[in-house]
């Protein structure tokens, strides 16, 4: 496939076709399109999108500036799929004054999602969600019990401030010191200054902290630091809800003052969530559409229980240049490169 001028061997990689790859099945595994696929490195941005406009290149794995502009100037070379990938705050809940269920509902139902998607790059890089499961994960039914005027769809309309504020006077917290926790990378650094900005407005005294992630993972995972929230982002390792339920929110995955021993920062145990966990488990191999409605109930279990209050769900834009054709996507590998072909190549 073509790639941009090269700037070095050095800044290069050749994918070429195996002579012995035999098609053993077209459903698990078609046989690719291109002989060679040519991928080049360290290119700036602008110069990546400006190539693919020429059709001096086909496809870029970075994300291009500009979306909108490119979204309307080609519309039919610009792709925007949903990722299995959430961004998300997460309380602990076991240190005040998110040991308190109002608080941290609160906080969900305050959060501008529609803000919070502006700062992320817009629509093309992300959407509202309210839930733990991202679109697409088996179980995943749209449920969004923290919006302003909720609707039967499960969408995000738009933030209840007035409600939020009255459970923070409720629960006696208000105006407590808040530190958020964060190594400014979940994603693009503004998950936790947005975080701030909705503790703040629920009238807590909030500030971030920055760590770097490896220190951030440590502290988050000890009970004895007392860290009262962070920020974070996830995509699935695998499509399956287990993959964000399990690690995560069972009882089993902290132990408390062994940070090593621990995945769930927020400290969060139900035992009725677990029991509904190893019932999903126990149907997934032999009734898969019982097991995603009970991963359903698992979901809004845990969102309604709010330890950790996901903000958005994740987008992948894909701008090819005019010459590819048969493009498809999968949300766990992305574009399949191996399928593109190209209409003709450029002189």
């Amino acid at each position: 496939m073509p790639a941009a001028q090269p700037l070095g061997i050095s800044h290069l990689v050749v994918f070429a076709r195996n002579p012995d790859f035999r098609e053993w099945s077209a459903a698990a595994e078609p046989a690719g399109s291109p002989d060679r696929i040519i991928w080049t490195l360290g290119l700036p941005l602008a110069r990546e999108a400006a190539e693919i406009e020429a059709g001096k290149a086909d496809w870029s794995a970075d994300t291009l500036p500009g979306v909108s502009r490119l979204a309307a100037r080609f519309p039919a070379q610009v792709h925007v799929n949903t990722l299995p990938g959430i961004v998300f705050t997460e309380f602990n809940t076991r240190v005040a004054p998110f040991n308190h269920l109002q608080v941290r509902q609160a906080f969900s139902l305050a959060a501008d999602r529609s803000r919070f998607v502006a700062l992320l790059g817009g629509p093309d890089q992300a959407a509202p969600s309210c839930q733990i499961l991202p679109p697409g994960i088996p179980g995943y039914r749209p449920y969004c019990p923290f919006t302003a005027s909720p609707r039967p769809s499960g969408a995000w309309t738009g933030p209840d401030l007035a409600t939020a504020r009255n459970l923070v006077a409720a629960s006696g917290t208000k105006g407590m010191r808040v530190t958020v926790w964060s190594d400014n990378q979940a994603p693009d650094g503004t998950t936790a200054a947005f975080t701030v900005s909705v503790l703040r407005e629920l009238g807590y005294r909030a500030a971030v902290h920055i760590v770097p992630n490896p220190v951030l993972a440590l502290a988050a995972n000890d009970s004895r630091r007392h860290i009262q929230a962070s920020d974070g982002s996830g995509i699935a390792d695998y499509p399956a809800a287990s993959d964000f339920f399990d690690l995560n929110f069972r009882c089993s995955a902290f132990r408390l003052a062994d940070p090593a021993a621990t995945r769930n920062g927020s400290f969060f145990c139900d035992p009725a969530a677990d029991r509904l966990m190893n019932t999903a488990e126990r149907l997934q191999a032999t009734a898969p559409l019982r097991a995603a409605a009970t991963w359903a109930q698992v979901d809004k279990m845990i969102t309604r229980a709010a330890p950790r209050v996901v903000l958005a769900v994740l987008k992948n834009v894909d701008f090819l240049s005019a010459q590819v054709t048969n493009y498809q996507f999968n949300p766990v590998w992305g574009v399949l490169l191996d399928q593109l072909q190209i209409r003709q190549h450029p002189a």
